[in-house]
């Protein structure tokens, strides 16, 4: 399950954060908050916290100058359900929830185990319900099939030749703010984004407008950058990259088995989640093909970097945003590509630690 906070600005809804399950999201006026609208005079710099607990999404207003309101009503703490909207000065906001179409079924297999028992213990082919193979001393699956969906067969550009293709595909109107122009191309379109310091709607097109496993190498840069990587994200970093450069079935469930039960406040484990919805059956194999939602591997790439974004000092959240926009459309260009292995130290401008 993922938790997104969203703001509504006139009749458009956008995303401004994930709320990690580990720890409380801070929002306020001050560019320390965790999300910050420095624009809104009527918020107060440390405005309130949003928690989960369990399913539930708990609001707690921090002794704020013009309190916080839930439905219109003034609340100091209040759990926030479905359809619910809660206010900070002059921004309303509300949570979406974003639930998987189908939970893998190795999830039963490593529930309630260890870390470290998830790491070792993958189930055999023979005895898996998925069918998915351990990997045995690095060694890799025999190349695959490059698939023909043309999100996954692409190793550049965008997904659509117009911004409005995109938008209307993914239904972003009301998460983007600004309208696409008729005929305007992606890149058109990310350059007039690009005019807002804020950064997050430039994260939320490329989410959507890279084909998908385009945009998955570039959640896999992001992530890369960051540092606090430990063996476990560097084990998921690695499972998903041999999937990019060999996308069969095989690859992608490995890399989804090594998340089962894991942290999703970790950006590294999204670079899985999204690989797993980006291609293939949500079925176990041999059975009846189920077909992902076409958003959800967009859906999780941007909660990839939303979460990468904010690992660091508070005030350089923007700036990362940047960073990581810059990055996605080096990609769309064609110049980070996974064919080349030196290619992310070697490319101009690359991100870097």
């Amino acid at each position: 399950m993922t938790v997104f906070l969203k703001i509504r600005q006139g009749d458009r809804f956008r995303d401004v954060a994930v709320i990690p399950p580990v720890k409380p999201l801070t929002v306020g006026r001050a560019t320390q908050n965790d999300a910050a609208f420095p624009e809104d005079s009527l918020m107060s710099s440390r405005h309130l916290t949003i928690e989960l607990q369990g399913q539930a999404c708990i609001i707690r207003d921090l002794g704020s100058t013009n309190g916080t309101t839930l439905n219109g009503t003034p609340v100091e703490s209040a759990t926030v359900g479905p359809g619910d909207v809660f206010k900070c000065g002059a921004t309303e906001f509300f949570v979406e929830w974003a639930y998987p179409t189908q939970v893998d079924p190795l999830s039963a297999r490593f529930s309630g185990r260890s870390a470290e028992e998830r790491r070792v213990a993958r189930p055999s082919s023979a005895s898996s319900p998925s069918g998915v193979a351990p990997l045995v001393g690095g060694a890799s699956p025999p190349a695959s099939k490059v698939s023909q969906n043309p999100d996954i067969a692409a190793t550049q550009g965008y997904c659509a030749a117009t911004a409005e293709e995109i938008v209307k595909r993914f239904r972003l109107r009301q998460r983007i703010p600004l309208t696409p122009e008729d005929r305007e191309s992606p890149q058109q379109f990310l350059d007039r984004l690009a005019a807002n310091p804020d950064g997050a709607a430039e994260l939320e097109f490329l989410s959507y407008a890279l084909p998908k496993r385009c945009a998955i190498w570039w959640l896999v840069q992001c992530v890369r950058t960051l540092p606090d990587l430990n063996e476990e994200d560097m084990t998921v970093i690695g499972l998903v990259e041999t999937w990019i450069r060999d996308p069969g079935d095989q690859n992608r469930r490995q890399a989804m088995a090594a998340i089962q039960d894991a942290d999703l406040g970790r950006a590294a484990n999204w670079t899985a989640m999204s690989a797993y919805y980006a291609d293939g059956s949500t079925a176990p194999p041999n059975s009846p093909h189920v077909a992902a939602k076409d958003d959800i591997a967009g859906k999780s790439v941007l909660a990839g970097v939303t979460l990468a974004a904010l690992v660091g000092p508070p005030d350089k959240v923007r700036a990362r945003r940047k960073r990581f926009s810059l990055t996605g459309q080096q990609i769309a260009r064609g110049e980070i590509p996974w064919t080349d292995q030196g290619a992310v130290a070697s490319a101009p401008g690359a991100l870097r630690r």
